[in-house]
């Protein structure tokens, strides 16, 4: 496939979807500490009610200050995205345009009077979500291509272009095609 060309703008579902997904990478053992603690509350809790353990409330004061760690991880990733949103560099909506080839990321948003080129080993991650790519030049500077930009060849092509150029630092959820 030759040069793909893209015309396209990012929502706030694609943006919410991205910073989830950065949360969750970003805080990870957190999340997973929380849910190993509320899941032994719940068992702890089903062997009290059994008989089988005495009652401390010490493991659900501890299981209460995990919720609230994590209601406020979420209500904090919910401000920045309206900050975000509202702020004047948003992109949200901003009209762009990327060309992809075999080498190299083009784009170009006209509406901010950006435009760059990097070659697809320069970048620094690229990651493949259920509906967007998230292409991240440098550990703060990251640009999300929605997939509903793309035909499926075009998604399928990009996929596997960003696996052979990045190789461990490509991620997607369609690992699977590595293997063969």
């Amino acid at each position: 496939m030759g040069t793909v060309h893209l015309e396209c703008d990012v929502g706030v579902q694609e943006y919410r979807q991205a910073s989830y997904y950065a949360l969750f990478s970003r805080k990870k053992p957190g999340f997973l500490l929380c849910a190993v603690i509320l899941a032994l509350t719940v068992l702890y809790g089903l062997l009290i009610i059994l008989g089988l353990l005495p009652f401390k409330a010490v493991a659900f004061f501890i299981a209460g200050a995990e919720l609230l760690w994590l209601l406020l991880q979420f209500a904090s990733a919910e401000r920045r995205i309206f900050q975000y949103i509202k702020s004047e560099e948003s992109m949200i909506g901003v009209p762009f345009r990327a060309d992809l080839d075999a080498q190299t990321f083009h784009i170009e948003i006209p509406a901010k009077d950006l435009k760059g080129e990097v070659a697809y080993k320069d970048l620094y991650l690229a990651t493949e979500l259920s509906s967007l790519f998230m292409i991240s030049v440098n550990e703060s500077e990251m640009f999300i291509l929605p997939t509903r930009c793309f035909t499926d060849e075009q998604r399928t092509w990009f996929r596997h272009t960003l696996a052979r150029q990045m190789q461990d630092g490509f991620i997607s959820r369609y690992d699977y095609f590595r293997k063969g």
